[in-house]
C-alpha cells in the first residue's frame, strides 16, 4: 500500500516499511525462531518488485540488469523505474523516527516534526 501510495506522488514520512514477506509468522506456518523475542520468521520464497511504470513488459529479462535496476543506490525506491519491495521496504521521503514520546502523545510531537519539516 505505501508503495502505490508514493508511486502515485503522495509524500512519505516516517520510518522504512518492512517491505512485502518481511512480516512475522502467517497463513499458520512455522516461522525461523528469533531467539529471545517469542517471535518467528519465514523467507519467501519468491522476490517481489514494484513496478507503476510498466518498465517491465512480460517475458524474459536478463537476470544482471535486473539485479542492477532493483539494487540500484542501495535498493533505493524509484517513482521512474521497477524497484525492490521484498523484506526491503519503502524508504521515506522524511526519515522521522518513532520514539517512546510519540506513543505516549499519540504523535502529535512527530505531526508537528512533519508540519514543520513540510
Amino acid at each position: 500500500m505505501a508503495s502505490w501510495l508514493w508511486a502515485s506522488g503522495a509524500t512519505a514520512v516516517g520510518e522504512r516499511t518492512v517491505g512485502a514477506g518481511g512480516g512475522f509468522e502467517f497463513n499458520g506456518e512455522p516461522g525461523t525462531p528469533l531467539p529471545g523475542s517469542g517471535y518467528a520468521v519465514r523467507l519467501s520464497g519468491n522476490f517481489s518488485m514494484f513496478d507503476a511504470t510498466d518498465t517491465l513488459a512480460e517475458g524474459e529479462h536478463a537476470e544482471g540488469a535486473l539485479i542492477d535496476m532493483l539494487a540500484w543506490e542501495h535498493f533505493a525506491p524509484s517513482r521512474t523505474r521497477p524497484f525492490a519491495i521484498q523484506s526491503v521496504g519503502l524508504r521515506p521521503d522524511f526519515e522521522l523516527s518513532s520514539t517512546l514520546t510519540d506513543l505516549r502523545d499519540g504523535g502529535q510531537g512527530s505531526f508537528a516534526k512533519v508540519i514543520t519539516r513540510l
